[in-house]
């Protein structure tokens, strides 16, 4: 009996990798990437150095699980790593991935997810989603390469770097979408709906402001952006 458990679980194991076999080749460029390609530069291009396991989800609906990836945040792309080499992958079939991300003791989920259309956003790009629900939160996470000139001995060399961008926009129900600025009043205007020319009376503000006040919320930190529309979606 234990033989036969044991059979079939091999063959699960084996059929599983061959459906993920099949949507590698689906989705992969065929294109093997330098382990190196940018030797020299500060900084890094990715969101995180590491491959990491995670789910990629396709617009056909099928799902490459527990694969090897990382988000290359500088070129928009995902690099999937198998049996020591590594592959970039076809953006345009992919609709969504999602990666366990550790910092400190923590690990969350984090998915990234590209179709978001409105002033300011790139419906090809992929961006983290923090929260859906009445409001959508969702994060613009990019690595901007720059060149600038270090003062050296007898004459200024060029300094190449990664530096991270990030940037916040809400999208509201009707699809319209607001870039925030990690500050009280850049959110409240937007939830509030109430422009900077107005006073500040509106009593879905003052509620609003109060919370972020008693719960000590920092509008730098999307975390806390998050607890602030929960609240707002189960109250308005």
């Amino acid at each position: 009996m234990k033989r036969s458990v044991l059979i079939l679980t091999l063959i699960a194991i084996s059929i599983l990798n061959l459906d993920a076999q099949y949507v590698f080749r689906d989705v992969s460029e065929g294109r093997r990437l330098s382990i190196s390609p940018y030797r020299g530069v500060e900084g890094t291009p990715y969101f995180s150095e590491d491959f990491i396991p995670g789910d990629i989800y396709l617009h056909s609906g099928d799902v490459f699980s527990d694969a090897l990836i990382r988000y290359n945040a500088y070129e928009n792309e995902i690099e999937y790593m198998d049996r020591g080499r590594v592959y970039s992958l076809k953006n345009h079939l992919i609709r969504e991935f999602r990666i366990a991300h550790k910092q400190g003791s923590l690990t969350d989920t984090v998915i990234f997810r590209k179709g978001f259309s409105g002033e300011r956003l790139n419906p090809e790009t992929f961006y983290i989603v923090h929260y859906e629900g009445d409001i959508t939160l969702i994060e613009s996470f990019s690595q901007r390469f720059q060149q600038e000139l270090a003062p050296a001995y007898h004459k200024s060399s060029a300094v190449k770097k990664f530096v991270p961008s990030i940037r916040l926009f809400l999208i509201r129900k009707d699809s319209s979408v607001e870039e925030i600025y990690k500050s009280k009043n850049s959110v409240l205007n937007t939830l509030a709906d109430v422009s900077f020319f107005r006073k500040f009376t509106d009593k879905k503000r003052r509620e609003l402001s109060r919370l972020i006040r008693q719960e000590g919320l920092d509008m730098r930190k999307p975390d806390d952006i998050v607890r602030l529309l929960e609240y707002h979606d189960r109250n308005y």
